[in-house]
């Protein structure tokens, strides 16, 4: 059974998210098999440290699906403008899921894989 590490009310109120309750909920699913994965299923106690973890990369899953998993390599507010990153030059999706665990998570000996 996966643990779920936050909530919808942590979501909005404390991480300041913006995705939906209804798509949170899988998102959140997703994001912490992502954190059992790279954490070995150490998560004893649920810091806050794990619950920003979550939040990041609901948001981080959310962009993908916006995007058509089209990673943005700028925006312009005025007169609204996207431009997206070509042949593969960005960071791989791998590498932004463990860099946003990393940050959170990095310094709390979770992800280390030895004993």
């Amino acid at each position: 059974m996966i643990n779920l590490y936050t909530d919808y009310l942590f979501y909005r109120d404390d991480y300041g998210g913006e995705v939906p309750a209804d798509v949170f909920v899988n998102l959140e699913f997703k994001s912490a098999t992502l954190i059992n994965y790279y954490t070995f299923n150490r998560i004893v106690e649920v810091t806050d440290d794990v619950k920003f973890a979550v939040c990041e990369l609901v948001d981080y899953f959310n962009e993908i699906i916006e995007t058509d998993g089209k990673e943005i390599s700028s925006e312009k507010v005025a007169s609204y403008s996207v431009s997206y990153v070509v042949d593969g030059k960005g960071k791989s999706e791998t590498i932004k899921q463990r860099d946003i665990i990393s940050k959170h998570l990095g310094h709390s000996g979770l992800m280390y894989r030895g004993f």
